[in-house]
């Protein structure tokens, strides 16, 4: 039932009109202007005789028209009272479907078929969208007591409510049912929520980009917390919510640190100043940069996130910087890595190599950090490796398996002589100790002395074509005594040498061609060895110091004219043929059956005794080769 406000007007005026016999005065006679205030239109043409029954006539009318107005309302407020009696207030809307002024079946009705029809779009950050319909999930509407209470819940006589209260939202789940393991089950396949598609939110963040540091970015990624965006996907199922934004919702990880944050800039600027250095090491294993990441955690921070220097904490991680620096770079005389041939990667230990100079490395660092410079440099060595390829040994290098009896010699990456040898025996006067070494110089040809007697004579001399000593008295050097089927066999164990790497002549002379003191001379045991004590014999004849370089060009003239008497001795001492020397035809009186070295080694390892023949005398037995 509805009231035509236009009609009642009309039906007003009418009234009125029939009351005072005549037609109302309209705006222009009966205006504004003859209005006195209280009420009464004093300039209206009344006549003077007559005027005081008008006003009374007037107020009559006014006072039956308030008396009217007040009927019609009273009817209109009843009409109204009574159209809502069974129906929900205007504005009512019922499981987000609008039910104001619809009885309780008309309501039950229109919400059956809008969860029947009903779909949930789903909105993911970025504009991806996802839909989720009633059909997926069993979606139905099961009629209860829940309308017809709030029903009852909304009086009749109160239905302005409706009218200019404005809208109002009741939902109910009881009556709306789903089934949740299919429901659970859709959303746990969406892509959006797979945790190889989700990226987490992170927190903007001084870093050190360009040489400074800077505010970063927060991300804010799409990182959704899934058991929220379940509980508002279901929430926006039973309010029957048709649109849902999971952004919108709060579904999604947020970064906590904004970049504009005051602390962050704060940060950035007190780092910039007190970091401003960058130094770059170049290493052997590549280059290490010390700059403002670094610095940085050598400050104090405040609880207010503050940086600042104390001068005793930042010279102490100078020096633990500097010592962690040089246990990465050391290698003399520890353990280095090597790659060994037909072995892969093993440790050997000598005195070569890179040492850092921790005091003076420490002292320069405090001096450029406190002056913010920028600079590319090697550390401060105490001793340097000639190069930083292959872990300071180059691409040109000796290699000598003692326990392969091999060697190996690299020139340039290329392996340039691959033969065997024969080492020293294996006992604490003659072995070959294990070490890095580098070639002491090289002679062609020279001769091996043993110890000198009182008549200014030698024991014995043995000449050897090519002769290259690299720790003391032990060297490489041609033994053609030996026979080839010796060379890289384990005689070494039993009548091996002095101590001395014994060759092949044209192997001696292929490796003297291209050995110089720059090639490092690694010997290394690859198996597990035993060193047994020394054999003490009376007639063991002592081994003659080695003689420098100046004391051996002496005694090979010496030598020379004693052996000038033959035209043989002659050509024994000339000097080797620059491609194949020749093997000599005769050996001197007296031949040894090994010819002895010139002076003990001074090993790294266990030392070797002083005056050691490096091969036996002619009249040593044979298995003292």
């Amino acid at each position: 039932m509805g009231y035509d406000v236009n009609d009642f007007q009309d039906k007003l005026e009418k009234e009125l009109e029939n009351y005072v016999g005549g037609p109302l005065p309209d705006d222009d006679e009966f205006g504004r202007d003859n209005y006195d205030g209280d009420g009464l239109y004093d300039n209206y043409d009344y006549d003077d005789d007559e005027s005081g029954d008008k006003k009374n006539r007037i107020k009559t009318i006014i006072i039956s028209a308030v008396l009217v107005l007040t009927v019609v309302l009273v009817g209109i407020y009843g009409g109204f009272t009574y159209y809502y009696h069974n129906r929900f207030y205007k504005g009512t809307v019922i499981n987000n479907t609008d039910c104001g002024r619809l009885t309780v079946s008309q309501a039950e009705e229109k919400i059956r078929k809008n969860v029947e029809n009903y779909e949930l779009k789903l909105k993911f950050r970025g504009g991806e969208k996802k839909d989720i319909r009633s059909s997926d999930i069993d979606l139905e509407y099961i009629p209860d007591d829940s309308l017809t209470n709030l029903r009852k819940s909304q009086s009749p006589f109160l239905w302005p409510k409706g009218i200019f209260g404005g809208s109002k939202k009741y939902n109910f789940k009881a009556n709306i049912t789903y089934d949740e393991n299919k429901l659970d089950q859709i959303v746990s396949y969406i892509p959006q929520l797979q945790d190889e598609n989700m990226q987490g939110p992170e927190d903007a963040k001084v870093e050190f980009l360009d040489n400074k540091f800077q505010v970063t970015e927060e991300v804010r990624g799409n990182k959704l917390d899934k058991g929220k965006a379940l509980g508002f996907i279901k929430k926006a199922i039973d309010s029957g919510q048709k649109n849902l934004s999971l952004e919108k919702a709060g579904a999604y990880e947020e970064p906590k640190v904004l970049s504009d944050d005051k602390n962050l800039q704060t940060q950035a600027a007190q780092l910039n100043e007190l970091t401003a250095s960058s130094i770059t090491y170049q290493l052997p294993q590549g280059d290490q940069v010390l700059d403002g990441n670094t610095l940085r955690q050598w400050l104090f921070v405040d609880d207010n996130g503050n940086y600042s220097k104390d001068d005793d904490v930042w010279n102490q991680h100078i020096r633990e910087y500097v010592q962690n620096l040089a246990e990465s770079v050391d290698t003399y005389d520890v353990d280095t890595k090597f790659q060994a041939t037909g072995l892969g990667e093993i440790t050997v230990k000598g005195k070569f190599g890179f040492q850092i100079n921790q005091e003076a490395e420490a002292a320069q660092l405090l001096d450029e950090l406190s002056n913010h410079t920028v600079t590319t440099r090697k550390p401060a060595f105490s001793q340097e490796a000639p190069t930083y390829e292959n872990n300071g040994f180059g691409n040109s290098y000796v290699e000598i398996d003692l326990s392969r009896q091999h060697v190996w010699v690299y020139k340039d990456g290329a392996l340039a002589v691959d033969t065997g040898c024969v080492s020293g025996k294996m006992t604490s006067d003659r072995w070959t100790p294990p070490g890095i070494f580098h070639l002491t110089f090289k002679k062609s040809p020279s001769v091996l002395r043993g110890a000198k007697r009182a008549d200014g004579t030698y024991e014995y001399e043995s000449p050897v074509t090519y002769w290259m000593p690299f720790n003391g008295g032990i060297g490489l050097h041609d033994a053609t005594w030996r026979t080839s089927g010796q060379f890289g066999t384990n005689i070494y164990k039993n009548r091996g040498s002095h101590g001395c790497i014994n060759l092949p002549l044209s192997k001696a002379k292929a490796i003297y061609e291209i050995i110089d003191e720059s090639m490092p001379i690694i010997c290394y045991y690859s198996e597990t060895y035993n060193v047994a004590p020394a054999e003490k014999k009376a007639d063991e004849t002592k081994e003659a110091p080695t003689a420098s370089p100046d004391e051996e060009k002496k005694q090979d003239s010496d030598t020379t004219k004693e052996k000038d008497k033959t035209k043989e001795e002659k050509k024994k001492d000339t000097p080797a043929p620059t491609k194949t020397p020749p093997a000599p035809t005769k050996v001197p009186t007296p031949a040894p059956t090994d010819p002895p070295v010139t002076e003990t080694p001074t090993p790294t390892d266990p030392p070797a005794p002083t005056n050691t023949p490096e091969e036996p005398s002619p009249d040593q037995p044979t298995e003292n080769e």
